[in-house]
């Protein structure tokens, strides 16, 4: 990629103003009033096919001029009451009933209302899916792992919904995707097991992930419908589209579904701790438009995954927090019932590889130079030592990947490409290293993770690549890394070690 052209996601992909499109899909009908005195701020241009008058002679009427009475004096004894998202069925003027969602954010109530184009009745299915949703509790609820809860969810959402495909995305530290379960019709292309960069879905849209359960675009080919006017009269900004279920798209990200033969999606999330874990992502080879409450199956969806696999992650942490935590209590009896500093060091070696989780151990205590397992040779270890002793760590640091930091590292990548260091007293040099050897990966893409997006010669429009074709990496000087319950159970040992060396001083001075 041309140097005029290298980005990253934060600096580039992250900051789109995604939620500052100022249009949106033309299956909707977005009207925007002041939540003071409920007179039109905005709406969309489509907004005559409803209410007769063009958006521009709408603009600053009052909303019980299009809606019937019995919808203002909802609106009106309930303006205050719409912080989350609410869905309401109105009556307009012309008393035609409308499925609605309505949101209030920054002073302004957010109305929006299925196309009557697009949704004939649609208020008379609330309970389309309910049988659905129960079958869908019952088979995921008997799910016993993750990748279970995926390839049932997935199999699943493709009998119930209708979609071509659907896939299951799971998010590393890196915010990197990969398909974990996929169910898909004859024909398409699959992407099972591969990578996706986090750039094809980069923070800003992963935030909004967070604020709403669904992201849908039912036909990639639609024409955008403009608000009018264009920015809020009274804050003179954009209108915030991100909390609405109608917002337009990018057209990167659009150029990206055609890429991928896709014209209509559906994205749903899974939250895990408060955190997107992952996504449900459905396509489909033809425009497919979704009611209000058929989306709200998959905002059940969403919620069932989320809570079983956030179930079955919970008690995973758990049967390895109590593992960890037994092989810790067994190093703290050791230690209480020695006298020597040194020998007790040399005593708890092996319990060191139980409860580090590693191959290798060495422990550099006094001058003295423990090792136990699979190993750098001595020497290499007291080099690493000396550059240890340059870091000033004062608390367990692992490095995955350690020859990216030292480089003598690459040397004994087959037994130390990962290292965890717990500095038990770092100005003496004093420590004990976990190892873990290199776990050479073959990493499946989802297209080239380098070129991402291609810019057009000379400018500054870009555009998503054009190739899924998998693309191979083999990732070397790398190992396992130590996952959070490792981590907390090394530095609860690494305070226990501190600890019993500071009372065996003590003692010796007295």
């Amino acid at each position: 990629m041309n140097e005029k052209h290298q980005y990253n996601e934060a600096s580039f992909c992250g900051t789109l103003p995604i939620h500052y499109i100022n249009s949106i899909q033309p299956q909707g009908i977005l009207v925007i009033a002041d939540v003071e005195n409920l007179n039109v701020l905005q709406l969309s241009e489509n907004a005559s096919k409803l209410f007769g008058n063009t958006a521009a002679e709408l603009v600053g009427i009052s909303l019980s001029n299009i809606f019937n009475i019995a919808s203002f004096d909802y609106l009106d004894d309930n303006r205050r009451n719409f912080k989350i998202a609410l869905p309401v069925y109105l009556t307009s003027a012309e008393g035609r009933r409308l499925a609605s969602i309505i949101h209030e954010k920054d002073g302004a109530l957010y109305i929006e209302l299925e196309h009557p184009d697009y949704f004939e009745n649609s208020g008379s299915d609330i309970n389309y899916f309910f049988q659905d949703v129960q079958h869908l509790m019952s088979v995921i609820n008997n799910c016993n792992s993750v990748n279970e809860v995926a390839a049932v969810a997935a199999r699943e959402i493709k009998a119930l919904s209708g979609f071509d495909k659907v896939m299951i995305y799971s998010f590393d530290d890196e915010w990197v995707g990969t398909v974990i379960a996929e169910e898909m019709k004859e024909g398409m292309d699959s992407y099972m097991g591969l990578r996706f960069p986090s750039t094809d879905i980069p923070k800003i849209a992963r935030d909004l992930y967070l604020k709403n359960p669904y992201r849908i675009i039912p036909d990639r080919n639609y024409q955008p419908v403009k608000l009018i006017p264009e920015t809020n009269p009274i804050t003179h900004k954009p209108a915030d589209l991100s909390d609405c279920k109608f917002r337009g798209v990018m057209g990167v990200h659009l150029e990206y579904l055609k890429n991928m033969n896709v014209v209509a999606s559906m994205s749903t999330r899974i939250i895990h701790k408060e955190k997107l874990w992952g996504l449900i992502a459905c396509h489909h080879t033809t425009a497919k438009f979704l009611s209000f409450n058929q989306c709200a199956f998959f905002e059940f969806i969403s919620n069932i995954v989320s809570a079983k696999i956030a179930s079955l992650l919970y008690r995973e942490a758990i049967r390895k927090e109590e593992m960890l935590l037994s092989h810790y209590q067994d190093i703290v009896s050791m230690l209480q019932s020695s006298s020597d500093i040194n020998e007790a060091f040399d005593d708890i070696k092996d319990q060191l590889l139980l409860v580090l989780q590693a191959d290798g151990v060495a422990i550099y205590r006094d001058e003295k130079l423990f090792i136990n397992g699979i190993t750098p040779n001595e020497e290499e270890v007291m080099q690493l030592i000396d550059w240890l002793a340059g870091k000033n760590l004062n608390s367990t640091t692992q490095y995955q990947a350690l020859s990216y930091h030292y480089d003598e590292a690459k040397h004994f990548a087959d037994t130390g490409s990962g290292l965890l260091v717990l500095p038990v007293q770092p100005y003496e040099r004093n420590y004990v290293l976990a190892f873990r050897p290199e776990a050479v990966k073959k990493v499946s893409w989802g297209g080239d993770p380098a070129n991402v997006l291609t810019f057009e010669p000379n400018s500054t429009k870009y555009h998503p690549r054009n190739s899924f074709d998998i693309w191979k990496e083999v990732v070397r000087y790398t190992a396992e890394p130590w996952g959070k319950e490792e981590m907390d159970i090394a530095e609860k040992l690494r305070i226990a070690l501190i600890e019993f060396t500071l009372k065996k001083l003590t003692e010796e001075l007295k």
